[in-house]
């Protein structure tokens, strides 16, 4: 809670040390750059992306205020015993914003897209739904290779 409104995040994640951070999912169509540069010949975030980002951080800061009892929350939410050797933490969470895609973009939009995901990477980690797709394909890829080393005869 904040200033009397409630904020629920889309996903709460908890890592295998039961370490809580936070996913925000806006959809594939969303703009997160202007179409143009628009300042000194730059490329800036949109009110989606900003906005997204305050939003994530607004999340961070509540989680942080009362730590000991969003962690009760999120246990009572999640539905199911987390293992015994997990304990909820609620420590410095990070954010993780998946948003539009990045299939279109030129070079200097890349760019400054990049630079962009970079200035918030201590809050927010910031990808689109290609970026997203391209790192789910290199880990099925390095996962297929590791099994065809440790297991030569399985059909993969």
């Amino acid at each position: 809670n904040d200033d009397d409104s409630k904020r629920e995040p889309d996903f709460v994640l908890i890592d295998t040390n039961g370490f809580v951070d936070i996913l925000e999912i806006k959809t594939p169509e969303v703009q997160y750059l202007t179409a143009r540069p628009s300042y000194r010949k730059n490329f800036i975030p949109t009110r989606e992306l900003s906005g997204a980002i305050q939003q994530i951080e607004k999340y961070i800061f509540c989680l942080n205020q009362s730590s000991q009892k969003n962690t009760e929350r999120i246990l009572q939410k999640v539905g199911f015993p987390l293992p015994k050797d997990v304990s909820l933490q609620i420590m410095n969470p990070q954010g993780l914003l998946i948003l539009g895609r990045s299939n279109r973009l030129n070079n200097p939009q890349k760019r400054d897209f990049e630079l962009i995901k970079r200035q918030y990477k201590h809050i927010v980690e910031i990808m689109t739904y290609d970026d997203l797709y391209a790192r789910l394909k290199n880990i099925t890829h390095s996962l297929e290779k590791e099994i065809a080393v440790l297991y030569p005869n399985a059909n993969v």
